[in-house]
C-alpha cells in the first residue's frame, strides 16, 4: 500500500460503515487512479470533498438521501428569498438616501446605517449568480455570504460600525443553508418539473407583503435601522404565525394523500420564517404562550421533516445496494 492509498483510507474512514463496505473500494480506486504518481498526500481539494461528502452521508442530507433532495428542490427559491430580503433591508434600513430621516448614525459606514451591506451585497450577488445560471459560483457566493455573517458581528465591534438585529442575519442564514448544504445543484432552468421552477417565483409574494406592510408603518421618528428592524418588521410579522400553521395543516394533509415530497417541501419553505419570527418578538417582550405557540410550530415542522426522511426509503445506501 502506497502513502497516498493510507492518507485516502484514513479519509474514508470519516463514511459511514455501509456506505464504506458497498463503495470504498471503488471510491479509492477512482482517486488514486485520478492522482499524480508522484503524490504522497490527497490534495487540499480532494480531502475537502471527501470530508465535505462523509459529513453529507452522516447528516443524511447527501445528495441521494432524502432531506438532500429536498434541499435541491427549495435551496434554490429560498436563495432568491434571501436575495429579495437583502434588498428590502437596504432600500428601507440602511441606504441613506431613501430613508426618512437624514441624520448619520454613529455606527454608519458610508452611505449605509450599517455594515448591513456588507452581508446583503452578497446575498443579492448569489441570487443573481443564481438567475444566470452559474450554480457552482453561486454556491460559492452564497458559502460567502454566511462566512461574511459570521464575521459581521466582530468586524462591527473592531471598527466601530453598527450592524443589523442579529436575528434577521440568523434568517438569511437560515434561507441559504439548504442551498449551500447539498453540491452539484446544476442548473435551476433544467429543472424535470414545472412547479420547480414555478417555486423560484413563489417568493416574491412574501417579499411584496413585506414591502407594503413596511411602506405603510411609518418611520415614527425612529433611526432607519431602529424604524426597519424593531418597528417595521414587528408590523408585519404577525401573519407569519398564521401562515406557519397554514402550512403545518397543508404539509399534514399532504402526507396523508402520500404527496410526501409537497409535504415536505411546504414544511421547509416554512421553517425559516420561523427564525424571524422567533427573534422578533424576543429582541421585545415574548409572552409565555406566544412562546409556546411558536415552539409547537417548530416541532410540528421538524416532526414532519423526519417523517419525510423515515419514509423516504431511496437514501443513497439502498442504491448503492441495488446497484
Amino acid at each position: 500500500m502506497t502513502a497516498l492509498e493510507a492518507h485516502y483510507k484514513r479519509l474514508l474512514q470519516l463514511y459511514p460503515a455501509a456506505y464504506r463496505q458497498q463503495r470504498g473500494d471503488e471510491i479509492l480506486a477512482t482517486l488514486v487512479e485520478s492522482a499524480d504518481p508522484e503524490r504522497e498526500r490527497p490534495t487540499f481539494g480532494d480531502t475537502v470533498d471527501l470530508v465535505g461528502h462523509a459529513l453529507r452521508l452522516r447528516l443524511a442530507i447527501g445528495e441521494q438521501q432524502p432531506i438532500g433532495r429536498l434541499f435541491v428542490v427549495v435551496g434554490p427559491s429560498q436563495l432568491v428569498m434571501a436575495s429579495l430580503m437583502s434588498m428590502i433591508a437596504i432600500y428601507f434600513g440602511e441606504w441613506r438616501p431613501f430613508a426618512a430621516w437624514p441624520w448619520v448614525s454613529p455606527g454608519h459606514m458610508g452611505p449605509f446605517f450599517t455594515a448591513g451591506p456588507i452581508v446583503y451585497f452578497a446575498w443579492i450577488l448569489a441570487g443573481l449568480s443564481l438567475l444566470i445560471d452559474r450554480p457552482r459560483f453561486t454556491r460559492a457566493l452564497v458559502g460567502l455570504s454566511m462566512a461574511l455573517t459570521a464575521v459581521l458581528v466582530p468586524f462591527g465591534h473592531l471598527f466601530s460600525l453598527g450592524r443589523p438585529s442579529m436575528f434577521f442575519l440568523l434568517f438569511l442564514v437560515a434561507l441559504g443553508l439548504p442551498y449551500v448544504a447539498v453540491p452539484h445543484q446544476g442548473s435551476v432552468w433544467s429543472a424535470s418539473q414545472p412547479w420547480q421552477k414555478a417555486l423560484l417565483v413563489l417568493p416574491f409574494l412574501p417579499a411584496a407583503f413585506i414591502v407594503l406592510g413596511v411602506a405603510r408603518s411609518g418611520s415614527t421618528g425612529l433611526d432607519p435601522g431602529t424604524y426597519f428592524y424593531r418597528v417595521a418588521l414587528n408590523g408585519v410579522v404577525p401573519w407569519i404565525a398564521w401562515s406557519v400553521t397554514g402550512a403545518v395543516v397543508l404539509s399534514v394533509f399532504s402526507l396523508a394523500v402520500s404527496r410526501r415530497l409537497a409535504g415536505a417541501t411546504v414544511a421547509l419553505l416554512a421553517l425559516p420564517w420561523l427564525v424571524l419570527w422567533f427573534g422578533n418578538h424576543f429582541a421585545a417582550y415574548v409572552s409565555a404562550r406566544t412562546a409556546m405557540g411558536g415552539f409547537v410550530l417548530t416541532g410540528l415542522l421538524l416532526l414532519i421533516l423526519a417523517k419525510f426522511a423515515t419514509t423516504v426509503r431511496s437514501n443513497v445506501l439502498e442504491e448503492a445496494g441495488a446497484s
